[in-house]
């Protein structure tokens, strides 16, 4: 039973495409999910035309677009509309004019100030509360000496956190790595 279908959107005013699947029938009304092509769409439906590539079951449809997708790697390429190949890793080639405006709206003063006096290293802001707990926690904390020699004879024993295990655990099962080869995580 066909349920889905895979199309193509073109605009024949600057000549790009939109490619993708969906579930239900071809004259339900359904445009497309990309808000970029679909900011154009509204604009100006004229000058777009759709053709029907393939129609089948849902699952065959999106494996179907998936396969179109990275086969000419349409997120890159300037002459789609699409910011994915199908399998959810964005790229995003054109911001919308609403994006665009709230990016130029100035930000207030206690904005501004608020960011300023709280980012760590990496740029995350943090409260006055969580930043006094940190204080408070890492007072009286010293290297021992011990504990210096150690450190500089490389005899600490590093513990991965769970993040860095998984990145151990993907380079060994890809052969990047062996056990006499192990990755360095730091």
């Amino acid at each position: 039973m066909n349920n889905a279908f895979v199309y193509c959107w073109t605009d024949t005013r600057t000549g790009k495409l939109y490619v993708g699947s969906h579930k239900g029938t071809i004259d339900d009304g359904y445009v497309c999910s990309s808000k970029l092509m679909m900011e154009h769409y509204n604009s100006r439906p004229a000058d777009f035309t759709r053709q029907i590539i393939a129609n089948g079951i849902w699952a065959d449809m999106r494996k179907f677009e998936e396969i179109i997708l990275t086969t000419i790697n349409a997120k890159k390429d300037k002459q789609f509309y699409n910011q994915h190949n199908g399998t959810g890793n964005w790229v995003l080639k054109e911001h919308t004019s609403e994006t665009k405006a709230k990016m130029r709206k100035p930000k207030s003063l206690e904005h501004r100030e608020k960011l300023k006096g709280n980012q760590n290293a990496a740029g995350v802001v943090k409260s006055r509360e969580t930043i006094e707990k940190s204080i408070r926690a890492n007072l009286g904390r010293k290297n021992t000496t011990e504990g210096l020699k150690n450190l500089k004879n490389g005899q600490i024993k590093r513990y991965l956190d769970p993040k860095q295990k998984l990145i151990q655990a993907a380079a060994a099962r890809k052969g990047w790595i062996t056990r006499k080869n192990k990755l360095n995580v730091i």
